[in-house]
């Protein structure tokens, strides 16, 4: 903790490394509970420290669980904002494709992108096509990420593609290339987390 009582980065940072998720989470709780501020919170603590776990990720030091549950306490502190509040946080949605129950590396892209100040909406998998339009629109994100890592479920990425008139779509997964991206009018493909939040900080 900070002299002043407050919640650091560093907190967060060595609670996930050391596997103490469920500490992070209570640790946020109890600093919401003193009337520490949900934007500043966002912004002075869980934000960095996201950036540092990707960046402990990136070099093989933390490993994806403590990716996910920070980044799911980001999840869960944006949830209750209203959208003025958080208009200064570029939004995407990312899920993987109806039927497919996939969603390891789809799980590592949410994470990076959440660690880069991205305010990531993750639907999870098996989601039906028309409930990424659903999300962006409820959201008012323009970005839709969608997952496939099998053949059989490809149809529902090209179908997402063909729902999100006017939106940009990126598509990834084991199933999918640089060609099918093409083929279905996706804005972009990435083969893994990397290539995923460079695709995301490209202009439009």
């Amino acid at each position: 903790m900070r002299s002043d009582g407050g919640l650091s980065a560093e907190d967060i940072v060595a609670a996930m490394t050391e596997g103490r998720f469920s500490d992070a989470s209570d640790m946020v709780a109890d600093a919401l509970s003193r009337g520490v501020d949900k934007i500043s919170l966002i912004n002075d603590t869980i934000r960095p420290a996201l950036e540092e776990l990707g960046h402990l990720f990136e070099i093989g030091e933390v490993y994806l669980p403590a990716m996910v549950a920070a980044s799911k306490i980001l999840e869960q502190l944006f949830d209750d904002l209203p959208a003025e509040e958080v208009c200064g946080s570029p939004s995407i949605i990312i899920g993987t494709v109806s039927s497919d129950i996939h969603e390891i590396g789809k799980n590592i892209c949410a994470s990076m992108a959440s660690s880069k100040g991205y305010r990531v909406i993750n639907l999870g998998c098996d989601v039906p096509s028309e409930k990424f339009l659903e999300a962006a629109e409820k959201s008012g994100s323009s970005v839709i990420a969608v997952s496939s890592a099998m053949k059989s479920s490809l149809k529902f990425q090209k179908e997402v593609v063909e729902l999100a008139d006017g939106m940009t779509v990126f598509v990834g997964g084991a199933s999918c290339s640089p060609l099918w991206a093409d083929t279905i009018g996706a804005a972009g493909y990435s083969k893994d987390c990397r290539e995923f939040v460079t695709l995301l900080a490209r202009p439009s």
